[in-house]
């Protein structure tokens, strides 16, 4: 029995074909992108005591004050948090300094 071919390599290969010109624009890049630009989203802002408003450029005194009354800086309470926010590196880094010298001290002992 003779040997049979693969079907593969018996096949010809044929370069591939091109588009017509017709003289059409296909949509080019301009449509591509107005396509690709997501639809507007609109945020819904709820807060605690159930207000709500749209967050746009609109209302952008009204998410300036939720801002500033969820970070504590509305009313009596602006000194107590503004003296919080100042000593807050200084804690920081006498813990850091504290720590240090105890593992420092922790090593002399150690030798």
């Amino acid at each position: 029995m003779p040997a049979r071919k693969s079907h593969k390599s018996s096949r010809k290969r044929t370069p591939a074909r091109r588009k017509k010109n017709t003289g059409r624009k296909s949509g080019g890049a301009r449509a591509k992108t107005q396509k690709a630009q997501p639809a507007p989203a609109k945020v819904l802002i709820v807060n605690e005591n159930a207000d709500y408003f749209w967050l746009d450029w609109g209302h952008w005194r009204t998410i300036g004050h939720f801002v500033l009354y969820r970070a504590g800086l509305t009313g009596a309470s602006v000194v107590p948090t503004l003296a919080r926010l100042l000593f807050f590196p200084v804690t920081l880094a006498y813990l850091l300094l504290y720590t240090g010298a105890v593992h420092f001290r922790r090593r002399i002992r150690m030798l």
